[in-house]
């Protein structure tokens, strides 16, 4: 779980807009050069764009004892995953050719990923329907399905 500490630190650098200097900071290691706020949970969440380039997912974390291990594991599942046919959203590797790497900022290091963008709605939970409720367990079916095809289950935080 984020520390609230965190969470306010983080949204005190976001501007109206939903620019972060941190984030675009972040972004520019996988070339770039817009960054938009969407949410704080476990990651700090931004959608990256750049002219003439598809829409990516930036998941920055505040790094500590395991977390760019951790990240790194999550960023190569994805990957597994979609190799096998899973329907998830890819990890990108930086301009260095990394799947995570770290970003400072004046007083503390994140871990930051990079994921491909993905089409579709967000819903929130007063709009599910039966129908959406079983297109979404179609989806999660797919993911388990493709899961057990993979040789080595990697060891994922619970």
């Amino acid at each position: 779980m984020m520390p609230i500490s965190e969470l306010v630190k983080v949204a005190r650098t976001i501007a109206e807009d939903g620019s972060s200097p941190l984030a675009l900071r972040a972004a520019q290691g996988w070339g770039y050069d817009r960054v938009r706020f969407l949410r704080s949970s476990a990651n700090h969440v931004f959608v990256c764009n750049s002219p003439g380039r598809e829409a990516a997912v930036l998941r920055l974390r505040l790094d500590g004892v395991g977390v760019n291990e951790r990240s790194r594991r999550v960023a190569e599942l994805a990957n597994r995953l979609g190799a096998v046919g899973a329907p998830s959203a890819a990890a990108l590797p930086s301009e260095d050719g990394e799947l995570v790497v770290r970003v400072c900022d004046d007083q503390d290091r994140y871990v930051v990923s990079l994921f491909a963008g993905i089409s579709g709605k967000q819903l929130e939970a007063e709009s599910l329907t039966a129908k959406r409720a079983r297109s979404w367990g179609r989806g999660l079916a797919l993911v388990h399905e493709a899961g057990s095809r993979l040789e080595d289950l990697p060891q994922l935080p619970r």
